[in-house]
């Protein structure tokens, strides 16, 4: 139905884009650019609640972590995040879409 096939184009979309965008927030935080860092993760946290992502939370952390210019908590969050899309695509490779859902903590 096309309501599944827009759905499966909506997780493609971040399975190819979220290790790249983790990636440029790494990139953020090492250059100290809090607001573009905060704009990413506040972005990521977004499209990951679109693939149905309930862990989300690690991307707020990371929001909030940038706000606050914690470099500690937001370079441990970007890790997690980072682990957290490993499991999602072993997951979804494994064909377990409900456990590939939740990536982030939460």
């Amino acid at each position: 139905n096309g309501d599944e096939a827009l759905f499966t184009e909506i997780v493609n979309l971040f399975r190819e884009g979220a290790p790249k965008k983790v990636e440029n927030m790494r990139g953020l935080l090492v250059e100290g650019d809090w607001a573009g860092l905060e704009l990413q993760a506040h972005s990521f946290k977004s499209e990951a609640a679109d693939v149905g992502e309930t862990g989300s939370k690690g991307a707020l952390d990371l929001e909030l972590a940038s706000r606050n210019r914690d470099r500690e908590r937001a370079a441990a969050r970007i890790e997690t995040l980072e682990i957290a899309i490993k499991k999602f695509e072993e997951a979804l490779s494994a064909g377990d879409f409900e456990n590939g859902g939740k990536i982030g903590g939460g």
